[in-house]
């Protein structure tokens, strides 16, 4: 079982910076922003680990670790893993340490541990560097609920009328959208923090709109709410 522990763990620290990387780039896609998808994530593995039969062990795992770098030989961390009551040669020890490399590297650290930039790398605000009013997502179902076929070949100028200049991602997200059977049935059974994005979204893209284009939008919107109510 030590083997099997030290081998979990050290494929763990390979795959826990991917794993974060990928996740949020999967979601910067749907309109989420970086530190969303982080706390998203944050909650989601300490809920795991709180559930797990370790609950009580990863505490003490944390308090022998730096940053999740053993100060004693890993053998050793291996010895106190496998010595617990419960641990069984058939245990997802690669899960379990990969949620924990990822509530460690995504945990917040207290303001004092925090380094505070030097003043000559802070860049001085600017106004002609505003943020787009709508995000990609949004762009996307302005476009949808308006009738205009997004493709690569019209993506970036369609995207650059509203201050953004991801063309390829707009045209991702759009496609999601044009499948809309599966757009309302995935939103449908979202979280209640994800489902209140969208409806927020909806009313913000309603004055881009003409009255036909906003019925539109209106029709899907109370399927997708009929639709959640119903599950």
């Amino acid at each position: 079982m030590k083997d099997k522990i030290i081998k979990a763990y050290r494929r763990a620290q390979c795959d826990v910076d991917l794993f974060i990387n990928d996740q949020i780039q999967e979601k910067i896609y749907l309109g989420y922003t970086s530190d969303e998808v982080k706390i998203d994530l944050l909650q989601e593995h300490r809920q795991k680990l709180n559930n797990s039969n370790y609950a009580r062990v990863i505490s003490k795992c944390f308090e022998i670790v730096d940053d999740f770098k053993p100060k004693k030989p890993l053998s050793m961390f291996a010895d106190f893993i496998s010595s617990h009551e419960n641990a069984k040669e058939s245990d997802d020890f690669y899960s379990l340490f990969l949620s924990m490399l990822i509530v460690d590297r995504l945990k917040v650290k207290p303001k004092s541990e925090e380094i505070e930039p030097k003043s000559e790398e802070i860049e001085p605000k600017s106004e002609e560097k505003c943020k787009p009013e709508f995000t990609i997502i949004e762009v996307a179902m302005i476009y949808y609920f308006k009738g205009v076929l997004i493709d690569r070949s019209n993506a970036d100028e369609k995207i650059e009328k509203y201050g953004n200049n991801s063309g390829e991602k707009l045209y991702y997200e759009y496609l999601k959208i044009a499948n809309i059977n599966e757009f309302i049935r995935r939103f449908a059974g979202d979280t209640e923090r994800k489902f209140g994005n969208l409806m927020r979204r909806f009313d913000k893209i309603m004055n881009e709109l003409n009255m036909d284009e906003k019925q539109k939008a209106e029709k899907i919107k109370e399927l997708i709410i009929s639709k959640r109510e119903s599950l």
